[in-house]
């Protein structure tokens, strides 16, 4: 193909026929296993650049002991004794209201 010659727009002047073609190696396969290995070296950097933020995180902020109140069951709930008052006075008004009657319909069931 290279001795033939060609016209100015760089096309052979004879016909080329390609009879018979032999591939000798297969390009894809070098190429998938140098992707494969550069996604590989990628993951693993970007796993070590995240454990150590981890690390560093975790070397950064101390871990502190919950506060204990008392023992037993809920020993980390403070308990506020000032406040059950306060909570039961809110509490009274509301009970002493009045509930509402509703007519009848298809409400509520209780007169069949």
């Amino acid at each position: 193909m290279e001795r033939v010659e060609a016209d100015e727009k760089d096309r052979p002047k004879e016909l080329i026929k390609l009879i018979k073609a032999i591939v000798f190696l297969n390009p894809f396969e070098e190429v998938d296993a140098s992707l494969k290995e550069e996604r590989e070296k990628k993951e693993e950097e970007q796993r070590l650049q995240e454990e150590a933020a981890r690390k560093k995180k975790a070397a950064a902020t101390p871990v502190e002991a919950p506060k204990v109140y008392r023992s037993g069951v809920g020993k980390y709930i403070p308990q506020k004794t000032a406040s059950r008052d306060a909570d039961t006075a809110e509490l009274e008004p509301l009970a002493t209201k009045k509930k509402m009657k509703t007519s009848g319909g298809f409400k509520d069931f209780s007169s069949w």
